[in-house]
């Protein structure tokens, strides 16, 4: 039903943005994915990887909805809320209806990113006011559409799940190389 859900935490130095440490973990999951119920399918895996840095991040940067949510309570909200950590959301499309954007107290604020016109959602998580959760993703963007912890993280994924993901131990945690391979895994417009 559910099955394996992997999970990767990076943690920068800010505002250099120097990879300093990173977890990776794997858990069981019995739940499929419904819209609206991320931090219940995800959010053991987030804690699991959470738990394994030496220190806590001052500001944990979630791809997921935080305030943005039909019962303002998305993934980024939810496991700061357990953690007592402040954390900010970014997807690249809201989860609410578009008519909340920016329109409402604790809506999302979209963001034009990248060279290619790639546009992100910024939600507040917890314990972070909304400008400054929008201030800190716009200093963390690089020319890519997602900012650069959440890229980097997802490149530290793709590379432990390509090494790890197939072994019979892989619910035990692993080390992972901090050193991103920086190659760019975007798919790009061919020029016509």
């Amino acid at each position: 039903m559910g099955g394996r859900i992997g999970s990767v935490v990076a943690l920068f130095t800010y505002p250099a943005l120097s990879l300093s440490q990173a977890a990776c973990s794997l858990v069981d999951c019995d739940m499929e994915y419904r819209p609206g119920f991320l931090a219940y399918r995800e959010g053991p895996a987030l804690v699991k990887c959470l738990d394994m840095l030496a220190s806590p991040p001052d500001v944990l940067m979630v791809p997921a909805s935080g305030i943005d949510h039909p019962r303002r309570l998305g993934m980024a909200r939810h496991v700061a809320a357990l953690l007592d950590i402040a954390t900010v959301g970014v997807t690249r499309r809201p989860l609410l209806p578009q008519k909340n954007i920016g329109g409402e107290p604790g809506s999302p604020v979209r963001i034009k990113t990248g060279r290619e016109g790639g546009v992100i959602y910024v939600s507040r998580g917890w314990r972070v006011e909304a400008r400054a959760a929008v201030e800190l993703v716009r200093s963390c963007i690089r020319g890519h559409t997602m900012p650069e912890p959440l890229r980097i993280a997802k490149c530290l994924m793709r590379a432990w799940r390509r090494e790890v993901w197939s072994d019979s131990n892989a619910g035990d945690p692993k080390p992972i190389d901090p050193a991103p391979s920086g190659r760019d895994t975007r798919r790009r417009r061919e020029d016509p």
